[in-house]
């Protein structure tokens, strides 16, 4: 059985102050809490890798949570949507950061894909992959279409989209294929 651990980043500067970068903003000083509170929460949860963001609030957030994964990388499909973007909604490397103190540099081009078919290719992979567990850092965006793809549910006004900050939700893939929603939006820990 495959478990899929999707961690919403805490509150970012850009949910509080319009004037903060639309791109790629940090964390808040609430933010910052809130990545904290995750150590409890998530510090049971057994992985076989992590993947992260390269926007600064999703790295952040995992490295403000303590997470210590032996095995956390970074993954340019967990990008963002860019909400204010007319184009293509594809990245530029410019508009986002690693670094290696946190976790192992992505160096695949999925910052060029479009954002539907970013998040197609990482369920394919976590699907065909040889982990078991995966723990993905991530945004509203990312998690909203992960399950849309993940479930073929397309309806928008489903109440699975509520995900607060640093909500922790869980999905599993059987051995036979069948995908089940275990877990959703939980923040528990920001009520300690």
């Amino acid at each position: 059985m495959k478990n899929i651990w999707l961690i919403r980043h805490g509150q970012h500067q850009g949910q509080i102050d319009s004037n903060a970068c639309k791109i790629n903003p940090e964390l808040s000083g609430l933010g910052v809490k809130q990545a904290q509170l995750l150590k409890n929460r998530i510090s049971n949860i057994e992985t076989d890798v992590v993947l992260i963001s390269p926007l600064a609030r999703a790295s952040a957030t995992y490295a403000l949570s303590e997470s210590n994964s032996n095995n956390a990388k970074y993954e340019k499909r967990l990008l963002e949507y860019k909400y204010h973007c007319d184009g293509p909604n594809i990245y530029d490397a410019s508009e986002y950061n690693m670094s290696s103190s946190i976790a192992e540099i992505d160096d695949s081009d999925h910052h060029t894909v479009v954002f539907k078919e970013r998040i197609k290719s990482l369920i394919e992979f976590i699907t065909k992959s040889e982990y078991e567990s995966f723990m993905l850092f991530c945004h509203l965006g990312v998690i909203c279409e992960f399950y849309i793809q993940f479930f073929g549910d397309n309806n928008a006004n489903n109440p699975q989209f509520e995900v607060g900050n640093t909500s922790v939700s869980n999905l599993q893939i059987a051995k036979n294929g069948t995908k089940k929603l275990c877990l959703w939006n939980d923040m528990h820990h920001l009520s300690i």
